[in-house]
């Protein structure tokens, strides 16, 4: 697993560390700049640096790899992360944020030739296997394969109800499902609509918390979620509130609560928490079994 603090357009070099197994954290690379997204497949590690994505062989840490992006404007953009990225056998996917929008590029890792734009959407989730899923700009869900292939799907809600709540959001895929989340607004609690990730199919909605993380793991799908949002999950030994990592059913119900400190981002495949260490400033890679 790679991990490097967040920063984006930082002229300040970067480390950018991996964490195998129960070892202690070594340094992977140094970056000369800010680093923004990370991604690996089995051959190589891939960074956005600025405004472009090096890629490194693992095996020997060499550099095989550089490509040019758009400039990344962080001006009217509310999206939490400007920049994410998935890497899937020589095939990288990157996407970013441009204000409220997601555009996302396709990189292929034996070539020179520059990122070139395949989807645009509202918002977007990376699925499996170098697929994306985005709703498009007339509200349909859309699956893009890593083929090429485009499903059109279904009209996800969109009825701005002026409290920043009413429009549908593509979260994650997880599990074979399409989560897509409807925020009431003002930070109130949202709604989740699985789809099927194959067929497009909607398979219900239900309720949920806008802090919910829904990650794909080797575990099966899992939810990040405090003591705030639902699932009960218990409060720390003392007035500080502790998150929980739970499973979550394809009728978004959580269960099975696991306590993970103070953790902030929960990631995958191979099921893990990013978390502040109560007693310093660090943060804490936590595996989960």
């Amino acid at each position: 697993m790679f991990a490097a603090p967040e920063s984006h357009d930082n002229p300040t070099p970067t480390v950018v560390w991996v964490i195998d197994n129960d070892s202690p954290a070594a340094i992977a690379e140094h970056i000369n700049g800010g680093v923004s997204a990370l991604a690996a497949d089995a051959t190589n590690l891939y960074v956005v640096s600025n405004d472009s994505v090096l890629g490194f062989t693992r095996s020997t840490g060499n550099a095989m790899g550089q490509w040019s992006l758009p400039p990344i404007d962080t001006a009217n953009t509310s999206n939490a992360d400007l920049v994410s990225m998935s890497a899937t056998n020589g095939t990288v996917l990157v996407m970013i944020a441009r204000g409220n929008l997601e555009d996302i590029y396709r990189i292929t890792a034996t070539s020179t030739a520059a990122p070139r734009l395949i989807a645009a959407g509202t918002s977007a989730a990376f699925g499996p296997g170098g697929s994306v899923y985005y709703e498009r700009s007339d509200d349909h869900l859309v699956e893009l394969s890593a083929s090429g292939v485009t499903t059109v799907g279904p009209l996800l809600p969109n009825a701005p109800n002026g409290l920043g709540g009413g429009i549908a959001n593509v979260v994650a895929v997880a599990g074979g499902l399409v989560w897509v989340s409807e925020p009431a607004g003002q930070g109130l609690d949202t709604t989740f609509s699985p789809y099927n990730a194959t067929t497009l199919v909607a398979m219900g909605t239900y309720p949920g918390s806008v802090s919910e993380q829904i990650v794909d793991t080797a575990a099966g799908p899992l939810v990040l979620a405090g003591p705030d949002g639902p699932g009960n999950c218990p409060q720390g030994p003392t007035a500080a509130a502790i998150s929980c990592v739970f499973r979550i059913s394809p009728a978004a119900a959580l269960t099975d609560p696991t306590g993970v400190g103070t953790a902030d981002q929960l990631l995958g495949p191979d099921p893990a928490v990013v978390a502040s260490d109560p007693n310093s400033s660090d943060l804490l890679l936590e595996r989960l079994s």
